[in-house]
C-alpha cells in the first residue's frame, strides 16, 4: 500500500516539519508537529519519544498544525502514533488538512478545538493531476483512516473531494469519528428578525411604470415630473405628480408615496405615504401593493397587521407580469407567513380571493 501511495504522491519539498517538545504543568511532554509533513519526520518523532522515555517523562499528546505534505510519511507517522497509543490534538486556530488528517485520525484519543480547521480531500500525482493510480491511492488512504475509526460520511468526503479542494469538517463530523471538542463553540449569530429581513429587501424605486403592466404614460406632465425627479428637482416632480394623482393616475400615486416615505422634496411622513400606496394599490399598481404590504408588515404609517400584509403582498405577486419586483413580494409574503398561524394564513388567503371577487379579478 505504501508503494502505491509513494508512486503517485510527491513528498514535500525542502525540510521536514518542525518537531519539538514542550513540558506541561503536570511535567508531561507534549510533542508538537508544525509545517509540511516530509520524509524523516517519523524518525524525528521516534527520537523525541526515546528522549522523553529516557528522562522518565510521559508523552501525553501530539499537537498538530500542518497543511499536509507527504502522504507516505504521514502513514508511517500515523502508524507510530497508534502503536505508541498517543492522543492527537488540533487546537483552536490550528490547521490539519490532507496528509495531516491521517495522523490526527490515528490518535488513540482525538481532541479538536472548535476554532480548528481540519479538512480532507483525495490524492493527486506530483503534477497535481488525478489519474487511475491516484484514485487507487485515494481508496487506499480511505481504508487506512477507516481502520482508525473514521466513519463512512467522512470517507465519502475524502473520495469525492478533488485534490485541489478541501472539505472542511464540522464539529459534528469530528464527533462522529470520536473526537472530543475542546474550548468554547463560537455562538451562532441570532438570525435577523422578520422585520429586519423585510426592511432589508430591495424595493422598487419611483419610476415611469411602477410595475404597471400598462405602457408608460405619454402625458407630457408625467414625462416632465419624471424628468424633474431624475434631476433631483423633487418639488417640481411632486407638484406635477400630485395633479395627476388627483386625477386617478395610479403610477403618480405610487410615486408620491415614495416621495413621502423617503422624505424627498417633502417632510417624511409614513402615514401619508401609506395612504398614497393604498390608492395606487387599489388602482392595480404592483409596486404599490408591495409597498403597502411591507408597510402593514412593519407597522410603518399603518397599524401593524400581518393579515393585511399577507393580503397585499399576495396581490402584488399576482399582479406582476414580469419578474421585476415579484421575487421581493414573494420573499416578503413568505417572511410574514413565518410568524402567522395556519388559521391566520387561511384567513389572509380568503381576503385575497374576496378582494379579487369584489373587483372581478
Amino acid at each position: 500500500m505504501l508503494g502505491l501511495l509513494g508512486a503517485v504522491v510527491a513528498s514535500a519539498a525542502g525540510t521536514a516539519a518542525e518537531l519539538s517538545s514542550v513540558t506541561s504543568k503536570d511535567d508531561a511532554t507534549i510533542i508538537e508537529l508544525s509545517g509540511d509533513v516530509a520524509e524523516g519526520d517519523t524518525e524525528a518523532m521516534e527520537a523525541l519519544l526515546r528522549t522523553a522515555n529516557e528522562n522518565g517523562r510521559l508523552v501525553s499528546a501530539v499537537r498538530l498544525d500542518s497543511p499536509g505534505g507527504s502522504l507516505v510519511e504521514a502513514v508511517k507517522f500515523a502508524d507510530l502514533i497508534r502503536r505508541a497509543k498517543l492522543p492527537t490534538v488540533v487546537a483552536g486556530g490550528a490547521h490539519c488538512a490532507s496528509a495531516c488528517f491521517i495522523i490526527f485520525a490515528a490518535g488513540i484519543e482525538k481532541f479538536a478545538g472548535y476554532e480548528a480547521a481540519i479538512g480532507v480531500h483525495g490524492v493527486s500525482d506530483k503534477l497535481g493531476h488525478e489519474t487511475a493510480q491516484t484514485e487507487a491511492a485515494t481508496i487506499s488512504m480511505a481504508r487506512i483512516v477507516s481502520a482508525y475509526g473514521v466513519p463512512p460520511r467522512i470517507i465519502g468526503q475524502i473520495v469525492v473531494t478533488p485534490a485541489q479542494s478541501i472539505a472542511w469538517l464540522t464539529p459534528d463530523d469530528l464527533r462522529s469519528m470520536g473526537a472530543i471538542m475542546i474550548g468554547r463553540p463560537r455562538p451562532s449569530p441570532s438570525p435577523p428578525s422578520v422585520d429586519r429581513q423585510i426592511a432589508s429587501l430591495d424595493l422598487p424605486p419611483a419610476g415611469d411604470t411602477a410595475g404597471s403592466p400598462h405602457p408608460p404614460r405619454t402625458d407630457q406632465r408625467f414625462a416632465a415630473a419624471y424628468l424633474a425627479a431624475s434631476r433631483s428637482d423633487y418639488a417640481s416632480a411632486i407638484r406635477l405628480w400630485r395633479r395627476l394623482a388627483d386625477e386617478g393616475d395610479g403610477t403618480s400615486q405610487y410615486n408620491l408615496g415614495q416621495m413621502y416615505e423617503t422624505g424627498q422634496g417633502v417632510a417624511q411622513d409614513f402615514a401619508v405615504a401609506a395612504e398614497w400606496y393604498r390608492r395606487a394599490a387599489e388602482s392595480g399598481i404592483p409596486h404599490a401593493r408591495l409597498s403597502l404590504g411591507v408597510a402593514y408588515a412593519l407597522g410603518r404609517g399603518v397599524p401593524q397587521d400581518d393579515l393585511q400584509a399577507y393580503k397585499w403582498l399576495s396581490l402584488a405577486v399576482l399582479s406582476y407580469k414580469a419578474n421585476e419586483g415579484r421575487r421581493s413580494a414573494e420573499r416578503a409574503r413568505d417572511l410574514v407567513a413565518t410568524r402567522m398561524t395556519s388559521r391566520e394564513i387561511t384567513e389572509a388567503q380568503h381576503l385575497v380571493r374576496e378582494w379579487g371577487q369584489q373587483r372581478g379579478r
